[in-house]
């Protein structure tokens, strides 16, 4: 479940996403077109990382359509535990849905809206512990010792992908 294929599509959402919502890739495009001198020069390094935006904006991509198709379990210890009134015995597999959590109200007002700027302090109200309770609740590659070994890796191919896209294109939505 790792690899190429969730990469692809975060890529394929965040196309969805910018066809959707012309302003998001106007100042995606403007950030893009005013970091880099050339098309060449869109590669890893300080100036793909300091494209605040498009972070902001592939994030909230990963949020809106979390790019795994399940949650790694983990099995209840000796004792059980007791999640809000259900007891789960000792072996139960238990998890949360990524998507669930990543459209939970309590970490992301408006959730149905794509905001990128709500991963940015100071753009649209959003401040910094607005920030860091999204953060806090944002698990598109999971956390702590189970979380993605080539979660740079990805990040740099999303990045990459996106900056040059937009380098060249603008992207529509079909007339359909």
């Amino acid at each position: 479940i790792a690899g190429s294929d969730t990469t692809a599509i975060v890529i394929s959402a965040a196309f969805f996403y910018l066809s959707r919502n012309p302003s998001v890739q106007s100042k995606l495009a403007h950030e893009i077109l005013s970091t880099f001198s050339t098309f060449d020069d869109i590669k890893a390094g300080p100036q793909l990382m300091s494209c605040k935006y498009l972070t902001a904006f592939l994030t909230e991509a990963m949020r809106m359509s979390p790019p795994v198709p399940a949650e790694p379990s983990r099995e209840v210890l000796e004792g059980g535990t007791t999640v809000n009134g259900h007891h789960f015995p000792r072996g139960s597999l238990v998890s949360t849905a990524l998507w669930a959590m990543h459209y939970n109200k309590e970490y992301y007002p408006e959730p149905l809206q794509f905001r990128p700027e709500r991963w940015i302090v100071g753009e649209e109200g959003a401040t910094a512990e607005s920030v860091a309770l999204a953060e806090s609740a944002f698990c598109a590659f999971s956390t702590g010792s189970r979380g993605c070994v080539g979660k740079n890796m990805a990040w740099l191919e999303m990045r990459i992908v996106m900056a040059k896209t937009l380098w060249k294109y603008e992207i529509k939505q079909d007339e359909f």
